[in-house]
C-alpha cells in the first residue's frame, strides 16, 4: 500500500512493484497489474492510453513513432523557446547549488509555480509580473515564521470580511475583474498562495532541531548537490498535505529549477497522455457527468475492470500520485534516446525536455517562460528585472498570439527607487512582409505596436476584425485553421489584410481609433460606387455580373457574395460569426472555443422578437437560428438567455449572450 502515513515504506514498495513491472507504462495490462499491487485493491487506476500508443510501434512498425512525431513536431519558434527556457533553469540550478540563491527566492519560484493552476502560461505570467514586486512584504514574514492569521485576513479581519491591509485584499487588487488584465484568471491561485502555502510552509516546527520552516527544508533540499527532481519530490510529501501544492506543483517547480528527470501531469499531458480519443467527448480534467444512457458505453470503452471517473485533476495528488508519475516516467525514460535520434536531436533527450517539448505540440503554444528570469535578477541585486521581462502570449489558436504584457514602471529620480504601476502595457508584434508557411523562410521584419493602457489594447481586439475578410455566412475560426497554418499566427493566413491589420493596431494605440473608421468609411463608401459603376459597365457589354451569385434553379432572390462589397463593407452590415464585440464579459477574450453554430429551431413568431431583443448575432437565415455555444462554458442541459431558457440541441455546454464576446 501507497500512503501518506510512511512516504519511505511506500517508496520501498514502489520500487519493488516497478522491478516485478518494468513495463508498466507501455501496456494496459501491466499497468493494471502494477496499479492493484500498489494500491492494493480491486479496482484499477485508470491507465495512460495514449503514452501506450505513443510508446508503440506506429503504422509503421517505429517503436515510439508516435512519440518521436510529437518532438519532431514543434515549429522553430516552439523549439528556440524551449532552448530559452531549459537555458534559464540550468542557470536556476547552478545558482541553487553555488548557494547564490536564498529561501525568499524559492518562495518567489513556488508563487511563480502556483500562479499556474488550471491556466495558460500567458495568463499565469501576466498576474506574476503584476504581483511580484508588492509579494516581498508577505514573503518576508513567511520566511521570518510570522505570516499569520492576522497578516493572511487582516487586523480583525475575517475569511469572509478580510481588512483592506490584509494579504487577500493585496492580493485581489493586483488583477482586478473587468480592467481587462490578462492576468486576472490566475487571481485564485494568487490567493491560495497566501492562503495554503505562505500560512502553512511558512510555519516553524517546533519538532525540527533547527526551528526550521516548512519554506527553509525545502530550500534546503533545492540547493543540495545530490538532489534529483524525484526525490525532490518523495521529500516534499514529508512536509505534510493540506499546504495548496501537490505533485503537479512541486514537480513544475522542480523543472524549471534546473531537474529534468520530472514531468508534469497539468491539464495539457492529462489529456495528451491518457486520451487516445475515446474520451474526446468528456472533459478529463476538469470532470464531465455523463448521461446515465451514456454511463454504460463510456466504461464499455474500457477494456476491463472498474475505472475510475472522467475527473483526473487530482488523479496525480499525494503518495499515489507520486507513484503514478513515476510509472509514466520511467517508461519514458526507457525510450529517450529513440524518440530523439528519430525526432534528429540527438542527445537532447531528458524527461524535461520530452515534457516541455510535447507540452507545447499538444497545447499548439510557444511557452520560454521569460518571467522566470526575473527572480534570478533580482536574487542578484537588479531591482529593475521585473519591468523587463514580459509575458508572452504564445497560444496560436488566440487572436491575442504575439501579444506581451510588461509591467509599467519608473524611477523617482529623487530617491532613485523603482516605482511599478498595475496594470502594465501591452505589445503586439506582426511581420508585414510576405511569409510561407514554412517559419524558416519568413522574413520577420515586424511591426511592433506599443499599447500604453489596457483600454486601448481591448480596443484593438474589438477592431480587429476589420482586417479579416471571408465569404460572406463563413466563420473565420482561429482555433480551426487550414492546413499548413496550424503551427502559426492566425494573421498569416490568406484571408487576413496584414497591412490593414498594422493600421488598426497603430490607431488605437495612438489614440487615434476614430479618425481610421472615418476614413476606412470613406474608403468604403468610394469603393461602394466604383464597383457599382464597373457592375453597370459588365451589365452592359453583355457579361455576368462579377459580384453575383448564380439564380438558384427553380427561381428564388439573388444573393451576394462578399466580393460585391469592398474590403471591410460586409463586416459593417453584420458582424461576422464569432467576432468581438468591445462590450464583451471579461475573461471571454482568453476563453478558447466560442464560436457560432446553428441550432435546427423553427423561425416561429414567438423567437423573432427573443432573438432582436438578446442581440443574437450576426444573421438570421430560414429555419435557423445562429447562436453561440462553448464546450469551455458552464454545464447544464438549458441554457438561458434573460428569463428564457431554451433546450439546445448542441453537443457540449450551450452558451446564449446579449454580448457574443471574442473571436473562436
Amino acid at each position: 500500500m501507497i500512503t501518506p502515513a510512511d512516504i519511505d515504506g511506500s517508496v520501498q514498495r514502489l520500487e519493488a512493484v516497478k522491478e516485478m513491472f518494468p513495463n508498466a507504462g507501455e501496456s494496459e495490462e501491466e499497468w493494471n497489474k502494477a496499479t492493484s499491487c500498489l494500491f492494493g485493491r480491486e479496482d484499477n487506476s485508470i491507465g495512460p492510453f495514449n503514452l501506450f500508443k505513443l510508446l508503440g510501434k506506429d503504422k509503421n512498425g517505429v517503436t515510439a513513432g508516435g512519440a518521436i512525431k510529437m518532438v519532431k513536431s514543434l515549429s522553430a519558434n516552439q523549439n528556440h523557446d524551449a532552448d530559452e527556457g531549459f537555458k534559464t533553469a540550468k542557470e536556476f540550478r547552478d545558482a541553487y547549488t553555488s548557494g547564490k540563491l536564498s529561501v525568499r527566492t524559492t518562495a518567489k519560484l513556488l508563487m511563480w509555480s502556483i500562479l499556474s493552476r488550471g491556466v495558460s502560461p500567458y495568463v499565469q505570467e501576466s498576474l506574476f509580473v503584476d504581483a511580484y514586486p508588492g509579494a516581498s512584504k508577505w514573503i518576508d514574514l513567511a520566511v521570518k515564521g510570522e505570516f499569520t492569521e492576522e497578516a493572511l485576513w487582516g487586523k480583525g479581519g475575517t475569511e469572509k470580511n478580510p481588512t483592506k491591509d490584509s494579504y487577500i485584499a493585496w492580493a485581489k487588487s493586483m488583477a482586478p475583474k473587468g480592467t481587462g488584465q490578462p492576468g486576472a484568471g490566475s487571481t485564485h491561485n494568487l490567493t491560495a498562495f497566501g492562503k495554503s502555502l505562505l500560512l502553512k510552509l511558512g510555519r516553524t516546527d517546533e519538532s525540527d532541531p533547527g526551528k526550521r520552516t516548512g519554506l527553509q527544508k525545502l530550500h534546503e533540499m533545492m540547493c543540495d548537490k545530490d538532489m534529483t527532481g524525484r526525490k525532490l519530490r518523495r521529500e516534499f510529501h514529508k512536509l505534510g498535505g493540506g499546504i495548496g501544492i501537490d505533485n503537479k506543483v512541486i514537480s513544475f517547480t522542480a523543472l524549471v529549477a534546473g531537474f529534468d528527470d520530472v514531468m508534469v501531469l497539468d491539464r495539457v499531458q492529462i489529456r495528451n497522455l491518457f486520451d487516445d480519443g475515446r474520451f474526446k467527448h468528456l472533459s478529463l480534467y476538469d470532470g464531465t457527468q455523463p448521461k446515465k444512457s451514456d454511463l454504460a458505453k463510456v466504461f464499455n470503452l474500457l477494456s476491463g475492470g472498474r475505472y475510475s471517473g472522467s475527473k483526473l485533476e487530482t488523479i496525480g495528488n499525494g503518495p499515489k500520485g507520486m507513484a503514478l508519475y513515476e510509472l509514466i516516467e520511467d517508461a519514458v525514460a526507457k525510450h529517450l534516446d529513440a524518440i530523439y535520434k528519430g525526432a534528429k536531436k540527438d542527445g537532447m533527450g531528458s524527461l524535461g525536455r520530452f515534457h516541455w517539448e510535447t507540452w507545447v505540440a499538444a497545447s499548439g503554444q510557444e511557452a520560454s517562460h521569460g518571467t522566470l528570469k526575473a527572480i534570478l535578477a533580482d536574487a542578484t541585486g537588479t531591482d529593475t528585472a521585473i519591468a523587463a521581462v514580459q509575458a508572452k502570449q504564445g497560444e496560436y489558436g488566440s487572436f491575442q498570439y504575439g501579444a506581451k504584457y510588461q509591467r509599467a514602471s519608473a524611477r523617482n529620480p529623487k530617491t532613485k527607487e523603482l516605482a511599478h504601476t498595475a496594470p502594465g502595457r501591452m505589445s503586439w508584434q506582426i511581420p508585414e512582409d510576405k511569409v510561407t508557411t514554412n517559419e524558416k523562410d519568413r522574413k520577420m521584419t515586424a511591426d511592433h505596436v506599443e499599447f500604453p493602457t489596457i483600454e486601448s489594447w481591448r480596443l484593438f481586439l474589438a477592431k480587429m476584425k476589420h482586417s479579416v475578410k471571408v465569404p460572406k455566412g463563413e466563420p473565420f475560426l482561429v482555433s480551426k485553421p487550414p492546413k499548413g497554418y496550424k503551427k502559426s499566427a492566425w494573421y498569416f493566413r490568406p484571408e487576413v489584410n496584414r497591412t490593414e491589420l498594422i493600421k488598426i493596431a497603430k490607431a488605437c494605440a495612438a489614440g487615434k481609433y476614430d479618425k481610421y473608421e472615418e476614413e476606412r468609411k470613406a474608403g468604403l463608401k468610394d469603393g461602394k460606387t466604383a464597383a457599382k459603376v464597373a457592375e453597370k459597365g459588365n451589365v452592359e457589354n453583355g457579361k455576368r455580373s462579377a459580384g453575383r451569385s448564380k439564380q438558384p434553379a427553380g427561381g428564388g432572390s439573388k444573393t451576394k457574395s462578399l466580393r460585391a462589397y469592398p474590403r471591410g463593407e460586409e463586416q459593417d452590415r453584420g458582424r461576422l460569426r464569432g467576432q468581438p464585440s468591445s462590450e464583451a464579459p471579461q475573461g471571454m477574450a482568453q476563453r478558447p472555443g466560442i464560436r457560432a453554430k446553428a441550432l435546427d429551431l423553427p423561425l416561429c413568431d414567438a423567437l423573432l422578437p427573443l432573438a432582436r431583443a438578446a442581440s443574437v448575432v450576426p444573421v438570421l437565415r430560414p429555419a435557423k437560428l445562429v447562436a453561440l455555444s462553448s464546450v469551455g462554458a458552464p454545464s447544464g442541459k438549458n441554457s438561458s438567455m434573460g428569463k428564457c431558457k431554451i433546450k439546445s440541441k448542441i453537443p457540449g455546454h450551450p452558451v446564449w449572450s446579449r454580448n457574443p464576446g471574442n473571436f473562436t
